[in-house]
Parts: C-alpha cells; structure tokens; sequence
C-alpha cells in the first residue's frame, strides 16, 4: 500500500495525516511536508497515525529525524491517534514513551 500524507492547520498549528504504509521507498512525501512546514518557521506539529497500516524502521527514522529537528529550534512533535501496527513498532523499538502522544486532534490542540 502507498503512502497517503495531508497537511491542514488547525488554531494555527500544522498536523500532518498520515495514512498507509510508511517506509524507506515512499518517506519522502512525508519528509516534502515536513520541509513545508520548516519553511513556515513553525515549531509544533502534530503527526495523526490512526491510519498508518505498516512503518518500517526508516519510516521511524524519519519521524525522529522531524522531531529532533522542532526540538533545535525550541518547539516538538506529537503523535495523535497511533495505529496499532504504529504502537507495536513503537514498542519494539522501545520508543512508546520518547514522544507524547494524544488520543485525538483537540486533545493535542488543548
């Protein structure tokens, strides 16, 4: 499966949805929005994986890679609505508790 990624704001802060398989071959459309929001000198973002079905260890990588990037410039990135394929990497790689996460956008926006 391919790789779906969406960019919206909400009360001024970008969330990126991500849906389908995130890995080494189709990351750079994540990464493209990401760079979108790094243009706009923006220091949070939330990252929706409710609808991630498959994340690699590159697609990992990459979400770390944003998030030390926001923390250089004093902001973070959050999860919100981590699919169970998502928690289960997230776990393997022992990095369940490294990010915050949210249960749902208004949460995440509180």
């Amino acid at each position: 499966m391919d790789i779906q990624v969406d960019l919206h704001r909400k009360k001024g802060i970008p969330l990126i949805a991500v849906s389908g398989s995130v890995t080494l071959e189709n990351r750079s459309e994540l990464i493209a929005l990401f760079d979108q929001v790094l243009e706009g000198k923006d220091r949070a973002l939330g990252l929706h994986l409710g609808k991630v079905t498959h994340i690699s260890s590159s697609g990992v990588g990459s979400i770390l890679a944003m998030k030390g990037e926001l923390k250089q410039r004093g902001g973070d990135l959050v999860l919100i609505e981590i699919s169970p394929a998502c928690q289960a990497v997230l776990n393997l790689l022992s990095l369940s508790e490294f990010f915050r996460r949210f249960e749902d956008e208004a949460s995440a926006l509180k």
